[in-house]
């Protein structure tokens, strides 16, 4: 025993050093690059989107010179086109392999290893090494995380550009240089997620907090490094502009889009949903499949969201600091906006926060019969890492599987015939017209699938049309009515398995 006392007292201050506190960190994020790798996607729709305009980055088109037709009737589906931030992180990897979803899910995978670190980084200004270790492991190999990561969306490089953000926020003011690179990252976030603004709000606010601290007290330390303060703003703004508006320039319509979708007449119902929407979602992060011991991941989650809320309330009486108004003003726009079907997506870019303030939580509870907290934090840490071993073997035993999907041979299969057998400029109305375009290269639309007959015929009629394509797995319920109800209309070119495709006829026809 007094051999190996000196052994482990060498090793923990290896340990100590941040250094060496990095390169564990990012050795235990790798295998993440060989986890839940696919060579398919599911039938979503803005993958499609942002695959479209990486490409056209790469052959210089514009990035609203799309398949997707816009239907102002629909408008929840997705805008003409998004900002180009996501487009332009993908268009390296589309350069170089063309649409791979295999290469996207390895470039999605090292996009969650470097958040990974970044969220550590942010972590360990305020907690030891050693828990904001055991933190990150826990949020990036969370089944859900796993699965997630094989998804072609934007939340995963949002939360990369905001968690980084967050770890230059502290201390900012003290170099230009780090004021220039904050300005710059949260530019690019915004290029991202429009949501990404509220940075730039924060940054407003604290110096108007700081103003008025000044005005009151006369004391310099609140108001003597207003320039450096301030600076990202105009950084931020100023890149924005030239990139969306000069460089690489969307559809104005995308600009005014995600406004219209905010019913403010309503928002306190919109709220008290949303709300008790996305703490269910919190909790089931942590709901892992344990068989019989169930039970256990019911504490668990339980006993997250105690732990954030004792976190959240400690912190809002002590000081209300960038974190938390990065915090709220993010949860209120999220609260705000009447949608309830993304699950925990948009709660992914807050991780940190979240996992910030209930490790804070866990530290407003004095447990006096355990005297090492290091014993505590591993006991937690296994206790929530065993629940994980499950569903990450069930990830990894279907990771091959190709998913339901434009990949399935029925699905390869009708776009070759589009591609063949149908005008270029012929229109298509498709659930997921998005995906239509970008593997059949037809332009697309659809109706919301909740309206009447009436109204989706209307649309159709409106923005026109040459082919309705069914599928088994999609349905849309007031197009299937349309092709019931007037069956004399349309012909029947094509079908498979899943798929049939009906050409619209005109009078001549």
């Amino acid at each position: 025993m007094q051999r190996i006392r000196p052994l482990l007292n060498r090793i923990g201050n290896v340990v100590k050093k941040p250094r060496n506190q990095y390169i564990i960190c990012a050795v235990l994020l790798l295998p993440l690059l060989g986890i839940n790798l696919k060579d398919s996607h599911n039938w979503g729709g803005d993958f499609a989107q942002y695959i479209q305009q990486a490409e056209n980055i790469v052959e210089g088109k514009s990035q609203s010179d799309t398949y997707y037709v816009f239907n102002p009737g629909n408008a929840y589906l997705a805008p003409p086109s998004y900002s180009v931030g996501f487009p332009v992180l993908l268009a390296p990897v589309y350069a170089a392999f063309g649409n791979n979803i295999f290469a996207f899910n390895i470039y999605m995978s090292l996009i969650l290893v470097v958040s990974g670190l970044l969220i550590f980084a942010f972590l360990r200004q305020y907690l030891s090494g050693f828990h904001a270790l055991l933190a990150v492991l826990l949020f990036v190999y969370n089944p859900w995380m796993l699965s997630f990561k094989a998804s072609i969306l934007s939340d995963l490089p949002f939360l990369l550009f905001f968690a980084g953000a967050l770890v230059l926020f502290k201390g900012y003011r003290d170099s230009i240089f780090k004021s220039i690179l904050l300005g710059g990252i949260i530019a690019f976030s915004m290029m991202i997620r429009s949501i990404g603004v509220i940075l730039l709000v924060v940054i407003a606010v604290q110096f108007a907090i700081h103003f008025i601290r000044f005005l009151r007290t006369g004391d310099k330390q609140y108001f003597k490094s207003w320039k450096m303060e301030l600076l990202p703003i105009p950084v931020a703004l100023i890149t924005y502009v030239l990139v969306t508006t000069f460089l690489l320039p969307i559809q104005s319509e995308s600009i005014s889009f995600f406004s219209t979708l905010f019913h403010f007449r309503e928002l306190g119902s919109i709220v008290l949903k949303t709300l008790d929407y996305y703490i269910y979602y919190f909790q089931d992060f942590f709901q892992t499949d344990t068989g019989d011991w169930g039970f256990i991941s019911s504490v668990t989650k339980a006993t997250m969201l105690t732990f954030l809320i004792l976190g959240l309330i400690n912190s809002v009486t002590r000081q209300m600091d960038y974190k938390m108004l990065i915090l709220f003003f993010y949860i209120g726009i999220v609260l705000s906006f009447p949608n309830t079907t993304q699950g925990f997506r948009y709660l992914v870019p807050i991780a940190p926060l979240l996992i910030l303030y209930i490790i804070k939580g866990m530290e407003t509870v004095h447990l006096t019969a355990i005297k090492k907290t290091t014993y505590l934090s591993i006991s937690i840490f296994l206790i929530i890492a065993l629940q994980y071993r499950g569903e990450i073997k069930t990830i990894v035993n279907q990771s091959r599987e190709v998913v339901e999907g434009p990949q399935k041979d029925e699905a390869q299969e009708v776009f070759k015939y589009i591609k063949e057998y149908t005008e270029p400029n012929d229109t298509i109305v498709f659930t997921k017209p998005r995906v239509l375009g970008l593997y059949a290269e037809r332009y697309s639309f659809t109706s919301a699938p909740e309206i009447t007959l009436a109204e989706s015929k209307k649309q159709l009629e409106k923005l026109g049309y040459d082919y309705i394509l069914q599928c088994d797995d999609l349905s849309n319920p007031p197009i299937d009515s349309i092709l019931r109800a007037d069956s004399l209309s349309y012909r029947l070119d094509f079908s498979n398995s899943k798929f049939r495709l009906y050409k619209h006829l005109t009078v001549s026809e």
